[in-house]
């Protein structure tokens, strides 16, 4: 229980006592600490695909929507080829998961990615499976008075409150500690985007630990190919290592599951296009501006475009809210995220949303199309999502973790007569 114990010397010699806790006057917490970064809580207002949920029917959510695909006909899926497309092969899953421990004053988070590795091999070659495992810990501090001057001690400060992927390379023995800023959210939402955004920064870090050198790799990632609450500056930086020559023979595919609340296509028949979309998609059907409007997302769409099995045609739409991850000055425009939808085989019927970045599409296009049918095989054999994503999905889980830290720290608390009111959401 390593992850747990890194809370061990925090428990022990940096709390109060009750009774002097209770004689000094309330405060918030020390200003010499970094706080959490606008770009964490700015991050729980966006969809799992990456777009700002506030006003996305008065503005639209992508910058600029362009079919990149041959036609804007759906394409069907194939079924992979046992003796051609998984002759050597090495399919790959990403997934991370988050608990907190929501205390008066103070919160403890435990923060978890992994990579699942598959090998497909028509001779038997081995390891034929394993995994990669990154953790952290975080404190979030908002009463002053809880801790002592100590947990300085215990804990690992950030130079930098915006980006959080340098600290993640860095050693990890002790949290990392932020403190809350008064503002319009409250600790538990600071709390919750620190823990989405030290996910997802564990995350990106999985991506390296793809196999090189194999004939073929497909990485698939869990969320948007840019991580929602994440900084610009930490997204380049963890992709960049897929514009290697590291990368040529392996492809990286983001696969969002929780898309109920897209409006991809929902924009492109509003678009500069959608009079041809239109009549491609819906021939002969009345469909105008206001009934597009009145849809609340791609969601009731997709039943109407898609049969089972088959993807919508591939489009480049960047998310406005990460324009400044490939814009043309000081951004990367090759990791231009390329997109579509995958309508499942198998009843009742689920969808994904596929992105990659424009380069790898563009570099080799039989490459990007086989990595598609092996991320819509193993949605079809997962069903709610890529059965390889499931999988690390179960191997990411914290929840006993969870449960031990919080046995320990109510113990820690009852020790030190601090006794705290729980509010509901606790």
């Amino acid at each position: 229980m390593a992850l747990v114990g890194q809370f061990n010397s925090i428990l022990k010699q940096c709390l109060r006592d009750g009774d002097t806790y209770r004689r000094r006057p309330p405060q918030g917490p020390p200003s010499t600490y970094p706080a959490i970064s606008q770009e964490a809580i700015d991050g729980l207002s966006r969809t799992g695909t990456g777009e700002e949920t506030d006003n996305k029917k008065e503005h639209f959510a992508y910058s600029k929507i362009t079919l990149v695909d041959d036609s804007p006909n759906p394409i069907r899926v194939h079924l992979p080829s046992p003796e051609e497309d998984l002759a050597d092969v090495y399919v790959c899953g990403i997934d991370g998961s988050n608990q907190r421990i929501q205390r008066g004053g103070f919160h403890f988070i435990l923060s978890r990615a992994a990579m699942v590795v598959f090998r497909y091999s028509g001779s038997g070659k081995k390891p034929y499976f394993y995994k990669h495992v990154e953790d952290d810990t975080a404190v979030v501090w908002a009463d002053g008075n809880v801790f002592k001057e100590e947990i300085k001690l215990w804990t690992r400060s950030l130079s930098e409150e915006s980006e959080i992927l340098s600290t993640l390379k860095q050693d990890r023995q002790y949290p990392m500690i932020r403190v809350y800023k008064a503002g319009e959210k409250s600790p538990a939402s600071h709390a919750l985007g620190l823990a989405v955004q030290v996910q997802q920064g564990l995350e990106l870090l999985c991506i390296p630990k793809t196999p090189q050198g194999a004939q073929r790799a497909i990485c698939i990632k869990d969320g948007p190919l840019f991580s929602t609450s994440t900084a610009v500056n930490d997204v380049k930086d963890g992709l960049g290592i897929i514009r290697s020559d590291e990368w040529k023979n392996s492809v990286l595919l983001a696969c969002s599951k929780r898309v109920g609340e897209s409006t991809l296509l929902w924009q492109m028949l509003l678009d500069e296009q959608g009079a041809d979309w239109r009549n491609q998609w819906f021939p002969g059907q009345e469909i105008t501006d206001s009934s597009i409007r009145s849809l609340p997302s791609d969601s009731l769409l997709l039943p109407r475009i898609l049969k089972p099995g088959y993807r919508t045609p591939m489009v480049k739409a960047i998310p406005v809210a990460r324009v400044g991850i490939v814009k043309e000055r000081g951004g990367i425009p090759d990791l231009t995220p390329v997109a579509c939808y995958y309508l499942s085989r198998n009843r009742p019927h689920t969808y994904i949303r596929l992105e990659m970045p424009i380069f790898m599409w563009e570099r080799d296009r039989e490459m990007a199309n086989y990595a598609i049918k092996i991320a819509a095989w193993q949605h079809d054999l997962g069903h709610n999502a890529p059965h390889v994503m499931n999988v690390a999905d179960r191997m990411c889980d914290i929840s006993h973790e969870r449960d031990i830290l919080e046995k320990q720290t109510d113990a820690a608390l009852w020790g030190r007569g601090l006794n705290f009111l729980r509010g509901y959401d606790e």
